[in-house]
């Protein structure tokens, strides 16, 4: 599973346009004729805390929407990916834990969906969303609210936008290569959560909401390396939560996208489906689950390995028997220990969270650059004998 970008509700940081200190920082936001509250304040600081610690991200100028390049050798970006993928084999440590091809699918799969903007919604234009490479509008009306050096650093994101991100990304990532054969993963730019979310609602047929899934597996079952593997060292993003996919009748909901043989095998990346505990870290909280499954077991690429070290655990049952209160657990909490525990949760951070670069960031690993060296591991596994593979 995909941790979100900030969702549309939440602006999420792009950059760092200049250093700043904490106390002009805080001496700005703390006017007494700011009405802002101080939840409000709070969530401010930890952002700040965090920005303050990261290495400057490259600022830019939303560009109009516009399709993504074609993952062709004749593409016009060719001299930019060209460079990229030498840079790449001279410093093949960069590259160990595997290589990535990015097929070129028709344009029916991703940048035709993309130019259509318009028409993805039943009930207004997807346009804004879908602009500046996916990362929405600049976020403009929190003036006043974000200091003013960090302003350019926010943007209206969607949740539902992580094909496009992880497109862009991929089709510029230093281990990218044009040769197949010397690939480790290979990747399928299919904009499913994109293609689907128009026939979602109102009174589509089950064929309307399998169409473009059905098209694109019949496509990438003829490639020849996707036969050689059975689908094993392929993935895909798809920008929905899961439900999205999984229909089992045709009167339910959604696509049956991920029921279909073709793409038993094929990793899939998809968004988060539980989104106030991401909320919640993204703004320097504990969070605090009463469900193992909640977190502990479904993100371990995202989070700390150590649960303890930046989350409370409390077993519902208990509560709900009373053997357990939760201001009772809470309270024993030092606060030497809260504070080791927000500074873990300020340090994944930037695992939770895409920045907008179409290379990447030095030295700072973002949701996607976890969710990239995920794959290369479980295409790894998949190798290993004990492995069971399904035919």
């Amino acid at each position: 599973m995909l941790p979100k970008s900030v969702p549309s509700a939440v602006p999420q940081p792009k950059t760092l346009a200049s250093k700043i200190t904490l106390t002009s920082s805080l001496t700005s936001l703390l006017q007494p004729q700011n009405p802002r509250t101080w939840i409000l304040f709070t969530v401010l600081f930890i952002q700040i805390l965090l920005l303050c610690n990261l290495h400057s991200f490259p600022s830019s100028i939303p560009p109009p929407l516009s399709p993504i390049p074609a993952a062709t050798d004749t593409d016009t970006d060719t001299d930019t990916i060209t460079t990229t993928v030498h840079h790449s084999t001279r410093t093949l440590d960069q590259c160990g834990s595997g290589k990535v091809f990015v097929y070129d699918l028709p344009q029916t799969f991703n940048n035709e969906i993309l130019l259509h903007c318009d028409n993805l919604n039943p009930w207004s234009s997807r346009c804004d969303a879908l602009s500046n490479d996916a990362f929405g509008r600049s976020a403009a009306a929190l003036a006043g609210i974000v200091p003013e050096d960090l302003l350019p650093a926010w943007h209206w994101t969607d949740q539902f936008v992580t094909e496009i991100i992880f497109h862009n990304r991929l089709i510029n990532h230093k281990c990218r290569v044009m040769e197949p054969e010397s690939a480790t993963a290979f990747y399928m730019p299919f904009y499913a959560g994109l293609a689907v979310g128009k026939y979602l609602w109102f009174n589509s047929t089950a064929e309307e909401r399998d169409r473009h899934c059905d098209m694109m597996l019949q496509w990438i079952q003829d490639q020849p390396f996707f036969k050689r593997s059975n689908g094993w060292d392929h993935f895909i993003s798809m920008g929905r939560i899961t439900w999205d996919f999984r229909r089992s009748k045709d009167k339910d909901w959604g696509s049956s996208c991920l029921y279909k043989p073709g793409i038993r095998n094929v990793t899939r990346l998809l968004i988060f489906t539980r989104r106030s505990i991401f909320d919640c870290m993204v703004a320097g909280s504990i969070p605090v689950f009463f469900w193992r499954r909640t977190a502990y077991l479904q993100y371990e690429w995202f989070l700390p390995v150590e649960p303890e070290s930046y989350s409370v655990f409390i077993d519902r049952n208990a509560v709900k028997n009373g053997t357990l209160t939760v201001k009772n657990v809470l309270e024993k909490f030092t606060k030497e220990e809260v504070r080791k525990m927000r500074e873990k949760v300020i340090e994944y951070i930037p695992r939770l969270v895409y920045a907008n670069t179409k290379q990447g960031l030095d030295g700072v690993e973002d949701a996607f650059d976890v969710a990239i060296e995920g794959v290369f591991k479980r295409i790894k596994e998949q190798e290993q004998p004990q492995f069971h593979k399904w035919k």
